[in-house]
């Protein structure tokens, strides 16, 4: 299998898994109207494909996030929550590129993980907020400290999932392209 198959199949397979946590979220909030929080994986599923292949991530998040499209009244009415998720999404992946880019070995230390977690999660409330401000008028730390606020329990949640799951095997948080590069050396090696 060549490496643009394995992304392009790994990346399925995360987008798969996003649309999946956002149908499970979304018809739980419908199956318990009263509820007044959401929880989603989403953010964790995207955050895990972006420590895998950076820019990348940007598609399967950015499907998944196309989903919610069909679950709310409020956005069937209006065409521009297309680019908030966009813009959304792509704050989301800048800092975990970044973070790819100039800073090596991080996913190999679970502090570092969460700290580029938050980093991610923190430019999409800014990224989200502005799009807002911009759009609607909208006080950009208002929407900004609400976006934060109606997140808490997800992001607590996420952290939790990092947590146990970098303990149990880091091996998910992996950068594929220099993962993959050392596989074939080793490979070579032994040939």
């Amino acid at each position: 299998m060549t490496y643009q198959n394995y992304r392009k199949m790994d990346l399925s397979f995360f987008a798969l898994i996003g649309m999946i946590s956002v149908l499970i979220s979304e018809g739980a909030f419908i199956l318990m109207p009263d509820v007044q929080f959401r929880i989603s994986l989403l953010l964790l599923v995207g955050f895990i494909a972006g420590i895998r292949w950076g820019k990348f991530a940007f598609i399967p998040y950015f499907l998944s996030m196309m989903l919610l499209l069909i679950f709310n009244d409020l956005y069937k009415d209006s065409i521009i929550w297309i680019p908030y998720y966009l813009i959304s999404s792509i704050g989301f992946v800048i800092p975990i590129e970044l973070f790819r880019k100039y800073l090596s070995g991080y996913e190999n230390n679970l502090f570092k993980v969460i700290g580029v977690f938050i980093s991610a999660f923190l430019s999409q409330a800014v990224f989200s907020s502005l799009f807002v401000m911009i759009i609607d008028g909208v006080n950009f730390f208002g929407f900004l400290i609400d976006y934060v606020a109606v997140n808490l329990l997800t992001i607590t949640m996420v952290l939790l999932f990092i947590i146990v799951l970098f303990k149990a095997s880091n091996a998910l948080f992996k950068n594929m392209d220099v993962y993959l590069k050392q596989v074939q050396e080793e490979q070579e090696e032994d040939v």
